[in-house]
């Protein structure tokens, strides 16, 4: 996956720049204090006991919604110091806790706050002060201070919407839950952070946010794509780009049936990663390009939802030098919703199409058509045409 690695020292000079302005804000953070909080966070390190915790500012506020709300950054066009300064400013009150056997006050009030319908004001009793130290990663969007929870109390009652307790309280599949909640217009956010705090399905279980974020893209798209295959071919080859935060994305639609495939390069290091899945779908994780996969498929899958249309689906990413510090697979998912709310480019030929696509990127189009299985079967097939 075309990701920056935490670990690389450049990422970490960066991320530390972005933190310096929030010090002094951190610092006058007592073991006490009273914030609105606008979601929840489940790590994966030492899984099945993970940490567990409560993301809020310091403070009551009503804009706290803004601080986990990747939807909203992509609409108002964050940048990636925008992204940094609204996550700098929660902190991650957390403990520890089995995926498994779970209970008690402080996974109660992380529920409650994943199924309300607004953010929830609550006092937070630390173990001792928090420490700035913002955690990113191509996968989840970055977090800010954290410090050991002793205890979460709210300030009001959490509110749960009547369409959203009665899923919750039906004894369905997570599956279901999930399809059910989505057709309710439910956010992809408020989906993962119900599925991670383990309120859905019949084996109730915590689930890492790194992993509901996935499970949330796969099992969407599953559902969406196994009614598109049901849709009209498009007639002609559709191109459409876009470009968020040094990643530049252009998305091809090729008159075959469904197949997908995303191809991610990264320029000027010329890394290379891509997935493929044929009209069956995968049997197997993406394990090259890895979460945003399903994040870019489920933004696909949508689309061709919303114009009743199958096609096969080529994907291309590049990730600028620009693209400095990893915000999360939001971006993808929301970059390539926005590509596909713009009016396309229309070609006849596959050949047009890919000329147009390649004038806009560095990508080096020889690998790709070499790599690519989809652009591979498409040529099989349109070459068999010619002789029916």
């Amino acid at each position: 996956m075309a990701i920056i690695s935490y670990a690389n020292q450049n990422v970490k000079i960066l991320i530390g720049k972005q933190l310096e302005q929030y010090k002094d804000l951190v610092a006058k953070i007592n073991t006490e204090f009273a914030g609105t909080s606008p979601g929840v966070f489940i790590g994966r390190y030492n899984y099945p006991n993970v940490n567990i915790g409560i993301l809020a500012p310091p403070q009551i506020r009503e804009d706290a919604w803004i601080l986990d709300a990747p939807e909203f950054w992509y609409e108002q066009k964050f940048s990636i110091p925008n992204v940094m300064g609204a996550r700098s400013q929660l902190v991650h009150s957390r403990t520890t806790s089995s995926v498994k056997t779970f209970s008690g006050k402080i996974i109660e009030a992380m529920q409650e706050i994943a199924a309300a319908s607004k953010p929830v004001d609550t006092e937070f009793i630390l173990e001792k002060k928090p420490s700035l130290k913002v955690d990113a990663d191509g996968y989840v969007a970055p977090l800010g201070a954290h410090a050991p929870l002793k205890k979460a109390l709210f300030c009001e009652n959490p509110g749960i919407e009547a369409r959203i307790q009665k899923v919750l309280d039906d004894d369905l599949l997570a599956k279901d839950s999930l399809a059910l909640l989505y057709q309710k217009g439910t956010g992809i956010s408020r989906l993962s952070n119900i599925l991670s705090t383990g309120l859905l399905g019949r084996k109730k279980k915590l689930v890492p946010t790194r992993w509901s974020i996935t499970a949330v893209d796969d099992t969407l798209s599953k559902n969406l794509i196994e009614n598109i295959k049901y849709n009209k071919i498009v007639d002609k080859y559709l191109v459409y780009s876009n470009e968020y935060l040094g990643n530049h994305f252009e998305i091809m639609l090729i008159p075959h049936c469904w197949s997908f495939e995303v191809v991610e390069w990264s320029y000027p290091f010329a890394q290379f990663w891509h997935d493929y899945e044929d009209h069956n779908g995968r049997k197997s994780y993406a394990d090259s390009v890895t979460g945003a996969y399903y994040s870019d498929r489920l933004a696909v899958a949508e689309y061709l939802t919303k114009i009743r249309k199958q096609a096969s689906v080529l994907i291309l990413r590049e990730v600028m030098p620009s693209y400095n510090i990893p915000c999360g697979v939001w971006v993808n998912r929301e970059a390539v919703r926005g590509a596909l709310e713009k009016k396309p480019s229309v070609h006849e030929t596959q050949e047009s199409a890919l000329n147009e696509v390649f004038s806009r990127m560095k990508m080096d189009r020889k690998k790709v058509l070499q790599n690519s299985e989809l652009l591979h079967i498409a040529r099989v097939q349109m070459n068999l045409q010619r002789f029916l």
